[in-house]
């Protein structure tokens, strides 16, 4: 390790010690405030924020540029340090699972609706494992749609399932809580009507030609399930992964707690559907490619 590297890691250490005093982290917005107060570095730049605000509206005769780059620059402080307590509870997270835990992830990783929106599009906080021989992960991931002034960033919290069978292409959505104003459907995709209430909370778009696939892993006792459970989920089966989301950074453990159980369940439930119709699902894609 060279000199550089060895200077890296000691910053990375220090950081991660300082964020550990905060203790085990069941809120993050109440442990930033409390780490934020921990940290005298963030007094100072507070203060220096607060005098150059001041000095501008002074100069400027503008008290608007005043109020405005003061609480900017306050906000800059708050966001970077919930960014470092919301990694710590996601290390906790991983450590408590057994998963490892790594900073950023790739987004050549990850396939399907959610992941072609919009730009700015960033993968973070990954927790990593494998369950019988299948890798599953949980990630924050955030992207933006629009430009300048008008432009909005969305957050999701992920769960990624990699099954060893190829799946049929669904995704079930709602609207009002996932993606932007404007969903996108994929090529080939088309809306299903499932019976009950299912439609009253969530949508369906299933690829063509496997409508049937579709009844199957959506059974009664699941959508049942689903609407008690998950209506603040998204869920979409793609390629042999399948994403569970929901449109926000979780930031208290006990709702990570919450979707990890929920996850694990509804994957436990589609596996064997999954299997027992990979055969019927790899005989319709040859089709459809001839």
């Amino acid at each position: 390790m060279n000199d550089t590297e060895k200077i890296q890691t000691s910053i990375m250490q220090t950081e991660v010690s300082s964020v550990d005093d905060v203790g085990r982290v069941s809120d993050v917005n109440q442990s930033t405030m409390q780490f934020i107060l921990m940290r005298r570095q963030n007094y100072l730049l507070a203060f220096l924020i607060i005098a150059t605000a001041i000095l501008l509206g002074v100069l400027t005769n503008d008290y608007i540029d005043f109020i405005f780059c003061g609480a900017a620059g306050l906000f800059v402080i708050y966001a970077y340090n919930l960014n470092k307590v919301r990694g710590l509870l996601m290390r906790q997270f991983a450590k408590d699972l057994g998963y490892e835990y790594v900073n950023q992830g790739d987004m050549g990783s990850v396939v399907g609706s959610l992941f072609g929106i919009g730009h700015g599009r960033s993968i973070s906080h990954v927790l990593n494992s494998t369950k019988e021989s299948h890798p599953v992960r949980i990630f924050l991931y955030s992207y933006v749609v629009g430009e300048g002034k008008s432009s909005r960033t969305y957050q999701n919290t992920v769960f990624e399932k990699t099954f060893d069978c190829i799946v049929p292409h669904i995704l079930v959505h709602k609207p009002d809580l996932f993606f932007s104003n404007d969903i996108p459907v994929f090529d080939g995709g088309v809306n299903l009507k499932l019976e009950g209430n299912f439609n009253k909370y969530f949508s369906l778009t299933v690829q063509k030609d496997f409508e049937m696939e579709a009844y199957e892993i959506f059974t009664p006792d699941v959508m049942e399930e689903l609407i008690e459970t998950s209506k603040k989920f998204g869920f979409e089966f793609i390629q042999n992964k399948l994403y569970i989301y929901t449109r926000t950074f979780i930031n208290k453990r006990a709702e990570l707690d919450e979707m990890f159980a929920l996850s694990e369940n509804l994957c436990a439930r589609f596996e064997a559907v999954l299997h027992g119709m990979e055969g019927d699902v790899i005989a319709v894609k040859e089709t459809l490619k001839n």
